[in-house]
């Protein structure tokens, strides 16, 4: 976003005549360019560092193998934790604290009691692989 800032106040700058008076309309020879994100957060592929925490609609906690984070209806990913997989457990809360708008490898979530809201322990992320929910069987 800066460097679409920077670029808008440099296309001022080079409009300006020497003087410091306009002869015609402010802005009437600037073309529009929507900002495009250095790094996209969101993979394309199969595995990503990151996720976008304001694209995550949902997750979920498989006991002792990782966290599924649902992105969209067709799209999940799912994150087998760095050591301590075993203290992932069903009922959990996932506390995370941010310093971004990521979430990503190396990021530590806390896990805390769903019914006292205590701490129980945490887990530190590593990569998102693309995770595929197996298909539940009807009876």
């Amino acid at each position: 976003m800066s460097r679409v800032l920077i670029l808008i106040a440099a296309a001022f700058q080079a409009m300006a005549p020497a003087g410091g008076t306009m002869r015609h309309a402010p802005g009437a020879d600037l073309i529009f360019v929507p900002p495009v994100p250095d790094d996209q957060p969101a993979p394309v592929g199969g595995e990503a560092e990151c996720l976008a925490l304001d694209q995550v609609r949902a997750t979920r906690i498989i006991a002792g193998t990782g966290i599924v984070y649902k992105v969209s209806n067709h799209r999940q990913f799912i994150n087998r934790v760095r050591g301590q997989g075993d203290a992932l457990a069903d009922g959990q809360v996932l506390h995370i604290r941010s310093k971004g708008p990521l979430l990503c490898a190396g990021d530590v979530v806390y896990l805390l009691d769903g019914l006292t809201g205590a701490s129980v322990s945490f887990v530190g992320l590593g990569r998102f692989e693309r995770y595929d929910a197996p298909v539940a069987r009807r009876r």
